[in-house]
């Protein structure tokens, strides 16, 4: 062994190697997204991604506001017993605005919490996550924005898209606020 390597023995007898934990993956740049410049689409085309007016979101309806998360949970799981029915299968428009007016009155007065109404899917049956941007049934748009609207919405405490059991896509369990 050589003067130096007797030096380099001596000085790094009594070092210890330092116990480190596993290094922390490193963080990700998040790349910014690239703009592009506008390009002109079909009318179209263009028409089908706007958002269209005549169509309403559905109706805000907070957790808090005299429903609990557990009650929540049930209604969305389709575990509420269903106190009463409306099918609006074949109805006009006006038949079954005020076939759903009266339902809910009527429910509502004898005190029902849970109702389920069948408004069909429409023609082409539209997936649940489209269902409140207007699929193909007219009953369908149209129940929501009636529901949404007075006198209706201060009967109304929740509504869900019912299970497939139930209706699926074409029905909406309606949650009755309690008559006080």
């Amino acid at each position: 062994m050589s003067d130096d390597e007797e030096l380099w023995a001596d000085f790094t007898r009594d070092i210890a190697p330092i116990k480190r934990e596993k290094p922390a993956a490193p963080a990700q740049k998040t790349r910014k997204p690239k703009k592009l410049a506008p390009q002109s689409k079909p009318q179209a085309l263009q028409s089908e991604l706007t958002v269209r007016p005549d169509i309403p979101k559905a109706p805000a309806q907070p957790h808090g506001a005299g429903l609990d998360r557990r009650s929540a949970e049930k209604l969305r799981k389709g575990q509420m017993p269903i106190d009463a029915r409306l099918d609006l299968h074949g109805m006009t428009q006006d038949r079954a605005h005020h076939a759903l007016d009266d339902f809910i009155k009527r429910t509502h007065g004898a005190g029902h919490r849970c109702v389920l109404v069948i408004t069909g899917k429409g023609k082409s049956g539209k997936r649940a996550d489209e269902y409140w941007s207007g699929g193909d049934g007219v009953l369908k748009q149209k129940v929501p924005q009636w529901l949404g609207a007075a006198p209706l919405s201060s009967m109304i405490l929740k509504t869900q898209i019912a299970r497939p059991k139930d209706g699926g896509d074409g029905a909406l369990y309606i949650l009755l606020r309690r008559r006080r």
